[in-house]
């Protein structure tokens, strides 16, 4: 989340009033805002720009990363297998899903939060959370 938006004083901890305005907030940052570090495209212009129009049209945001105990590595959920060519074009190197599974590092998942922005959602296993 950006800093401006969270730290906003007139932000609602009200779920009636906090959702739809996350809501409208996310929409803005990843379908209207460009960002300099995208080339200045949008975040999911950005991604549009790595998958033909067929795979725009299956592709299923956010995409999913598990992230559990060991917090040296995460696991990118392979939902339509598209997100194996995001993936390996954005850390331009092969990825291969196993078990419908990406494992990916924190050097990788860094640079994947800087691209993918706020397309990704994050899933915590249950080990994590105990």
């Amino acid at each position: 989340m950006e800093y401006e938006w969270l730290y906003n004083p007139n932000l609602s901890l009200d779920p009636e009033e906090f959702n739809p305005r996350l809501t409208e907030w996310l929409v803005e940052y990843n379908f209207n805002r460009t960002h300099q570090s995208l080339v200045y495209l949008t975040p999911v212009e950005y991604i549009e720009s790595l998958i033909n129009a067929n795979e725009q049209a299956a592709l299923l945001l956010p995409i999913l990363i598990e992230l559990g105990a060991n917090n040296a590595e995460a696991t990118v959920i392979c939902q339509t297998g598209i997100e194996e060519k995001i993936i390996s074009k954005i850390l331009n190197m092969p990825a291969q899903s196993k078990n419908e599974r990406i494992t990916i590092y924190k050097p990788q998942l860094t640079l994947l939060r800087r691209m993918l922005k706020t397309t990704t959602q994050y899933i915590f296993t249950q080990k994590i959370l105990q």
